[in-house]
């Protein structure tokens, strides 16, 4: 059985994982966002 420490220990290491992966979207996002402006001034 987990411990409650366990518990918080997992939940905390899934928030940071989660906080990154969004990060890594927004990063793409904003990427995109800039090849999307460039194909702008192409056209």
């Amino acid at each position: 059985a987990l411990s409650l420490s366990d518990a918080i220990q997992t939940a905390n290491e899934l928030s940071a994982e989660i906080e990154r992966a969004r990060r890594r979207c927004q990063h793409t996002e904003d990427e995109i966002m800039e090849m999307k402006r460039e194909m702008a001034t192409l056209i």
